[in-house]
């Protein structure tokens, strides 16, 4: 869950090693004690604690893949199975006001952070970040999820509720991806073929984020980096250097050509 790569300083180690010892104890009591007690009062009394089925599990399946995944230790009884609900690689037709502003677009850009965190809860900076960056790109269409009305966005700009996420990522004219990270989305973005605009905000996105750019169809702007500068320069990077989109598709490529194909 830690921001850490597989490259890490001495600091970094440290934490590596506070973390995977406390972690098993945190889990223990914020959730694996409880589920325990739900199995043992409506199943049986003597349902063992989780943690002890986990000891003893002959498989455990995993959602991630090892080919874009950061090294890790493993054992024979872990099945990577990262992207086995498959989203469709097949676009559907877009809804009637996509495709109109799609059609006049030179490129699309999608941007969401996911069905958690709300994009209109973003601090006002971060805000004027992202809008002030858009403006920047007035041949490039962006789709934003956006569940609010405190934004007056630029004409190239276009906030929504709800995106046919699966479906706008599919469509030719998009380019690229801003996202939170979320491990759901990296997916899709990598059945897509699309390069990341990675701000990770919580949990396992650090990681996803490192995934993006270890393997080279991403960059991340840190929080706490959150600038227009920043954001403008990864955009022009994403939209035109060849070497982001090039990466994402071998991936994506590698992928399909695992023998079984789990995404």
């Amino acid at each position: 869950m830690a921001d850490l790569g597989d490259t890490m300083t001495f600091f970094e180690r440290f934490k590596s090693i506070l973390g995977h010892t406390v972690t098993p104890y945190a889990v223990r009591a914020m959730s694996a004690d409880a589920e325990t007690e739900i199995f043992r009062k409506y199943i049986d009394p003597n349902f063992p604690h989780l943690f002890e089925i986990a000891k003893t599990a002959p498989l455990i399946f995993v959602n991630t893949n090892e080919l874009y995944d950061l090294p890790r230790p493993t054992l024979h009884k872990i099945i990577n199975i990262g992207g086995i609900e498959k989203p469709s690689t097949v676009s559907k037709a877009l809804p009637a006001e996509y495709e109109e502003k799609i059609e006049a677009a030179k490129n699309v850009v999608v941007f969401t952070f996911g069905s958690i965190a709300n994009a209109s809860k973003m601090p006002e900076s971060w805000k004027n970040a992202f809008m002030g960056a858009f403006e920047k790109f007035p041949e490039t269409q962006f789709f934003v999820r956006f569940d609010g009305s405190n934004l007056k966005p630029p004409k190239n700009v276009h906030l929504s509720k709800w995106l046919p996420q699966v479906d706008l990522l599919q469509h030719p004219k998009t380019k690229a991806f801003i996202t939170h990270g979320g491990f759901n989305g990296l997916q899709e973005a990598l059945v897509a073929a699309k390069p990341l605009l990675v701000v990770p905000l919580f949990g396992d996105q650090f990681k996803n984020a490192r995934i993006a750019e270890k393997h080279g169809f991403g960059i991340t702007v840190k929080k706490s980096e959150m600038s227009e500068e920043k954001v403008t320069a990864a955009l022009k990077a994403l939209l035109n250097d060849p070497k982001y989109s090039n990466a994402v598709k071998q991936m994506n490529a590698m992928i399909k050509k695992q023998p079984i194909w789990i995404i």
